[in-house]
């Protein structure tokens, strides 16, 4: 039960590595949590000096703020090195602890220039989560200690301090309570009871907040863990009656403990509604770049928002030229698109460079210097850079990502007029901006759940005649109210629809996305995803066939508990099979480092494979602290270039620093985590043909890549909803005798069909069997984990949560028996359920 996240980032973009020259160096001064804190930056003695400080007052009183601080380097290339490490700040007069935190040699300046620094760019950060505070004192509004002794029947222990209360009155207060103190549990019986890792500042506000006080700072989270409904309204109610955290932290919290008051009246109150983003891609592939000679120009042109744009394309004086421009016709009217622009050069290898910039479209005659139809850069890197970092085979990826902050002067035509023509028929005046809209409130909250709790209900604006609705685009609002009074254009308007809470206008923006929308597939399942539109998701998942294959992870892990005990040379190496692949993770004392390096120990053949994978390596230290980092690897054939057999580091970090920084009493762990991104080359034998042996047999051909597969249509139909729909439905796809399933692995949809056939092999195709809607391939995959598979139990765990799969879960849970059981399956994004479920366990076993 963790008290409730006290955390914060500091990061600082440094766009010129090399300003920061002799011992200069850059400071960022932030407060967080009333706390002042310092970030600072320098060069010294050729390392990369990286430090926190904590700038608090010192006082008599003792105090201590003890954080998990993790400082990063951060490429745009992707590559990254993180060191985390558990700290304490306190008064500088207290020995063994400090103000300041970090690493006078983070890294070596060589290091950062040569593989982090882009063109001098880098970014460095810190992120701090704070554990505990201490000596951060407010005065009490009600007392738990032993003066209420006599008023109490449990006492509840949380670190040092004891709190003196009534078991009925915790039980009517929180479900948690109830079942702790007055259900089965052997703390129902006991006339103290510990509270573990519970903040007991926190826990002061949590029980003064349910016996009616006041203050709510820190503890909402443990109103909700607790179920305490009584303590989450009155959170809510001070959020919105009194609080003044930011807007965007009161949407955050509101979305996060489901506070439905406090996120419809923040949107009004708070001005929280934005118009719905306006934003578009213009992505060129380009298969071959030794094409664009000097002063070829590659070009692409699509229309967004009813504009036109242009994306350039050049080589010019050795230059990779990047231009996008706005191509509306000049009118009379001003016209002006305010944007935030963001150029990539994308490589296949993971390589990438960003620039992002503000700019301003407008009419050719406008003589505002700061205004253009074009907008780019001349020399967005050089032409050598493109053809040697970048281009794979000769192919790149450039794109330009396009946010419209504004436009001014585009005007439609409007379907309906709600202007004072409209003035006899309404009963209220609705202003936005610079424009009156006169409307009916009844109709308004027939449409919309948020209108009636605005307009006809307990809120002030119930009884006014003017209602100023802000940070709400006119026009997108002149659209939600055409398309709710059964008018057509839905463009910049789902996301009103959806706020405003109005079934009828979500339906008719699901309809056109549906039925006419010409948005991309990536844009309309971002929109269904988004929005939960179901209908548009599966629509739009069967139509472009946007089924992507199961994610393909793995991780080894060793810990070594006598880490002194190693001399040089001494190799603490682990071997585990993934995917049908022998890994090997190599440890060895090296020449005063430790050296870490990922074999793939696959054999050589005649046929070259590949595998590319993200890889992370950490160092990871009992105490908390850890060193990470990440890369972008290939590994294959060894006489095949540039792929290899390892990866890694032979310097990950020097050998004293392991001892002294991360080994506890010679204890440290060392992992490897992989992410295949791809695989080449890698055949299984089949346990059933699909291929053309099978053409008398069926009645309909699935492509896939390059591979055909023979099979029924009705077969399918009866084990997927998902290829009803597709093969046996309306769709012009149950007409054809040959449909394409694109961005799907052929290996894994060969074992999908293997696996709904009755065959074994399940590996892979988890994802496919609940993408495709499938019972039987998914109960065939759970009966497999649950009786044959070797992944571990935290591995399972995760599956039956992500794809609830009840068997395995209950299974999973019985095999839980002990306290190191909880922890080997504990992790940060496990789910709610399950934690709460894990918490008993470890409340019955303690």
């Amino acid at each position: 039960m963790d008290t409730s996240q006290k955390e914060f980032e500091m990061k600082c973009f440094i766009d010129d590595i090399g300003r920061i020259g002799g011992f200069g160096g850059l400071t960022y001064e932030e407060s967080h949590f009333n706390i002042l804190w310092k970030f600072e930056i320098q060069r010294m003695a050729d390392f990369l000096s990286i430090h926190l400080t904590c700038f608090k007052e010192n006082h008599v009183d003792h105090w201590e703020v003890k954080t998990e601080t993790s400082l990063q380097v951060i490429s745009k290339n992707g590559t990254s090195q993180t060191i985390k490490e558990i700290c304490r700040y306190e008064n500088v007069d207290i020995p063994e602890v400090y103000n300041r935190f970090g690493w006078y040699d983070f890294m070596t300046w060589a290091m950062l220039t040569d593989d982090f620094a882009i063109h001098g760019d880098v970014t460095i950060q810190a992120n701090v989560r704070i554990l505990e505070m201490v000596g951060f004192k407010k005065e009490n509004l009600m007392n738990f200690d032993e003066l209420a002794k006599e008023f109490s029947d449990i006492v509840l222990v949380v670190e040092d301090r004891k709190f003196y209360t009534s078991k009925l009155f915790l039980a009517f207060q929180s479900s948690y309570f109830k079942s702790l103190l007055l259900g089965d549990f052997a703390e129902s019986k006991q006339s103290e009871v510990v509270l573990k890792d519970i903040n007991p500042d926190d826990f002061q506000n949590f029980l003064e907040l349910i016996h009616a006080e006041s203050p709510i700072d820190g503890i909402l989270h443990l109103a909700v863990l607790y179920d305490s409904p009584i303590a989450i309204k009155r959170c809510e109610e001070f959020l919105v009656k009194k609080s003044e955290k930011t807007l965007k932290v009161k949407l955050e919290l509101s979305t996060r403990y489901n506070l439905k008051v406090l996120k419809v009246l923040t949107a009004f109150t708070s001005s929280a509604m934005d118009t719905s983003q306006k934003e578009f891609e213009i992505k060129c592939f380009i298969d071959d770049i030794d094409r664009l000679e000097e002063g070829i120009e590659h070009t692409v042109e699509e229309n967004h928002f009813n504009i036109p744009w242009k994306l350039e394309i050049q080589q010019i004086g050795g230059y990779l030229s990047i231009y996008l421009d706005c191509l509306k016709q000049d009118s009379v009217d001003d016209w002006e698109v305010k944007t935030e622009i963001t150029v990539q050069v994308l490589s296949k290898d993971g390589a990438s460079q960003t620039i992002k910039n503000y700019h301003r479209y407008a009419n050719m005659f406008n003589l505002d210097p700061d205004v253009c139809f074009s907008f780019g850069w001349y020399e967005f890197m050089t032409w050598d850079m493109l053809e040697n970092n970048f281009a794979v085979n000769g192919d790149v990826t450039i794109q330009a990502n396009v946010r419209i902050l504004e436009m001014v002067g585009f005007r439609k035509e409007n379907l309906k007029n709600f202007d004072e023509l409209a003035k006899e028929f309404s009963d209220i005046v609705l202003v936005v901006r610079d424009r009156k809209f006169y409307t009916s409130k009844l109709f308004l909250g027939f449409q919309s759940s948020y209108f009636k709790s605005l307009l006809l209900g307990d809120f002030a604006e119930s009884r006014q005649s003017e209602v100023v609705l802000k940070n709400i685009n006119p026009d997108d609002f002149q659209n939600f109210l055409e398309l709710i009074h059964g008018e057509s254009p839905i463009d910049g308007i789902l996301h009103l629809a959806v706020l405003y809470d109005s079934p009828t206008a979500i339906k008719r923006c699901e309809e056109f996305l549906v039925e006419k929308s010409k948005k991309t597939l990536k844009v309309k399942l971002d929109l269904s995803t988004r929005y939960n539109l179901k209908v548009l998701k599966v629509l739009a998942v069967i139509k472009s066939s946007a089924m992507d294959t199961p994610q393909k992870e793995f991780e080894i892990k060793r810990l070594i508990e006598d880490i002194d005990c190693m001399e040089e040379g001494d190799d603490r190496s682990v071997e585990e099979d993934h995917f049908n692949i022998p890994w090997k993770l190599v440890i060895i004392r090296q020449d005063g480092f430790l050296s870490i390096n990922l074999f793939c120990l696959k054999e050589n053949q005649l046929n070259l494979f590949e595998v590319k994978t993200e890889t992370t390596i950490q160092v990871l230290s009992k105490n908390g602290t850890s060193q990470t980092m990440k890369e972008i690897c290939r590994f294959g054939n060894e006489d095949c270039l540039p792929v290899g057999r390892s990866w890694g580091w032979s310097e990950f970090m020097t050998w004293d620093t392991l001892e002294n920084d991360f080994a506890i009493h010679g204890d440290v762990t060392i992992q490897a985590k992989s992410r295949i991104l791809e695989m080449v080359g890698f055949k299984k034998e089949n346990l059933k043909n699909f291929d053309e042996s099978m053409k008398e047999f069926s009645d309909i051909v699935l492509v896939v890549r390059d591979r055909k597969f023979y099979t029924l249509k009705l077969f399918l139909g009866f084990q997927s909803s998902y290829f009803k729909s597709l093969l046996l439905g309306d769709f012009a796809e149950s007409k054809q005798s040959e449909v394409v399933l694109k961005d799907i692995n052929p290996d894994d949809f060969q074992n999908f069909l293997e696996l709904i056939h009755g065959e074994s092999p399940i590996d892979g195709i988890l994802h496919l069997a609940v993408l495709y809607d499938s019972p039987t391939a998914i109960k065939r995959c759970e009966e497999f984990l649950v009786e044959k598979s070797k992944k571990t139990l935290k591995v399972k765990l995760d599956l039956s949560t992500r794809y609830n799969l009840k068997v395995l879960k209950e299974k999973c849970m019985s095999e839980i028996t002990s306290i190191d059981d909880i922890r080997s399956v504990m992790s940060d994004e496990m789910d709610l359920s399950i934690s709460n479920e894990l918490l008993k366990k470890c409340l019955s076993l303690c």
